[in-house]
């Protein structure tokens, strides 16, 4: 299937339909992605889009945008080169986010990951901050030795004393309840809905990590598309990223204005002290301690 099929029947529409899949299935900062692409949608040019059925597994997201059966993937960024945006600390804050989104690091890095994976990522769109949920107050980083804390970062919660658990989020809330862990990160705009605020009431917005939704394409078909059309998708796509950022920094700030409502004790958090705690990232797939540097640098 080509990327944007070019219609000839009825001349007046120069692309057909095109298909767009998402991973994860159920994270409103996806699909809000997925809205913005609707709105943005040049109708005189595209006729509109079908959604596939989320893909079950990033395995299978990322054969369907491999194998051209999908037009744009729209998947939060941990796998090839831009597992290095989901590294703690990567970002300072969502202006940082965007330096990076209009940089030419990213367009360095979708170049590299299209030689490597066949999958051109086209824009970047913020998704909010984690933020962690304490049972206990924390009012330094000697609080964190001996906490028990729901993580998937095998290095953050370690460096400073702590032991990093890994649990699915439907099982969070229950831990939360026997103690089982002491805090909880996510993204703010997940906490009501999971109930977790029923087991622990300290929100500290530490932005250990911050999430990214990757607008992809195959990347064999996007070199074949004309100049000209290559230009005007890739500008609409952009220009969806930059409202599906805001979109998702707005649905962040009213999550944590619900959240203090709610009677959530909310704290900033400086991060600058964990940051001298942790190793230096050595790189990855696609990505060299050089290149973390680079990204630190932008403004």
């Amino acid at each position: 299937m080509a990327l944007f099929a070019l219609s000839e029947a009825r001349g007046a529409q120069p692309f057909a339909p095109i298909r767009i899949s998402i991973y994860p299935q159920r994270l409103g900062e996806v699909e809000a992605c997925l809205q913005a692409l609707g709105d943005s949608l040049p109708s005189t040019k595209i006729r509109g889009y079908l959604k596939d059925p989320p893909a079950p597994t990033v395995w299978e997201y990322l054969r369907r945008l491999q194998a051209g059966e999908t037009s744009i993937g729209l998947s939060i960024a941990r796998d090839g080169s831009f597992r290095m945006l989901a590294e703690p600390l990567a970002f300072r804050d969502p202006v940082h986010f965007r330096s990076f989104a209009r940089s030419r690091l990213f367009r360095v890095m979708a170049a590299g990951q299209a030689k490597r994976d066949g999958i051109f990522p086209v824009a970047a769109a913020y998704a909010g901050q984690q933020a962690l949920l304490s049972k206990k107050p924390i009012a330094s980083l000697e609080d964190f030795k001996g906490m028990r804390v729901r993580s998937f970062s095998k290095t953050l919660f370690p460096a400073l004393g702590a032991k990093a658990v890994s649990l699915p989020l439907a099982e969070v809330k229950p831990a939360l309840d026997r103690s089982v862990v002491d805090a909880a990160e996510t993204l703010p705009t997940l906490i009501s809905s999971l109930k977790w605020p029923e087991a622990a009431r300290n929100l500290y917005l530490t932005g250990f990590v911050t999430e990214t939704v990757l607008f992809s394409v195959q990347s064999k078909a996007w070199s074949a598309l004309p100049p000209e059309t290559r230009k005007e998708v890739g500008m609409w796509i952009s220009k969806a990223a930059e409202a599906c950022s805001r979109a998702n920094y707005d649905a962040e700030s009213r999550a944590l204005k619900e959240l203090e409502s709610k009677g959530v004790r909310v704290f900033p958090f400086d991060a600058a002290k964990v940051r001298a705690r942790l190793p230096a990232p050595k790189g990855g797939p696609g990505w060299t301690a050089g290149t973390w540097n680079e990204l630190q640098a932008l403004k």
